[in-house]
């Protein structure tokens, strides 16, 4: 191999190596909105051993946020409705919410376990106009209509 080849070589290696170092650096800081855990408390002396919701942020055109709703040791073979309560004017949560959404239901098993997932659109933040806004918000999973887990109020900034 001549001089000349090895310099060309060396030359197409270490472009290649700032092409791979620029791609890198430009999809970290391209990242999507970080994944969110919220611990579920109980209500009323419900029966849990532990639960959350995570909302996943995919950063895409179709899917907004993906939350999954988690029980474990609660009830056994129960129903619960899962609603966000969102609060446009208040960030501690007071007084009535300005939104009330039923997004899932969760259904435990017989050791108390279940799981239900929801998908909002981006539509759906520009219909309630809360886009880009700070609001509060709280998760409730509901056992006959009545709280029984709750996220607490959270402090939600919005892309």
């Amino acid at each position: 191999m001549s001089a000349r080849s090895r310099r060309v070589r060396r030359g197409l290696a270490g472009l290649a190596l700032v092409v791979v170092a620029t791609t890198a650096v430009a999809l970290a800081t391209a990242a999507p909105f970080p994944a969110q855990h919220f611990p579920l408390a109980p209500v009323a002396g419900e029966p849990l051993r532990d639960g959350f919701v995570e909302v996943i942020h995919p950063d895409g055109p179709k899917v907004y946020a993906h939350h999954v709703y988690q029980l474990n040791g609660a009830r056994s073979s129960e129903s619960y409705p899962v609603v966000i309560s969102i609060w446009t004017s208040s960030l501690t949560c007071d007084a009535a919410p300005s939104f009330v959404l039923p997004v899932a239901e969760v259904q435990t098993n017989a050791a108390g376990t279940g799981r239900a997932d929801a998908v909002h659109a981006p539509e759906l933040l520009d219909a309630l106009g809360i886009r880009g806004r700070t609001i509060g918000g709280i998760v409730t999973l509901l056992r006959n209509g009545s709280p029984a887990y709750t996220t607490g109020c959270q402090v939600l900034e919005l892309d």
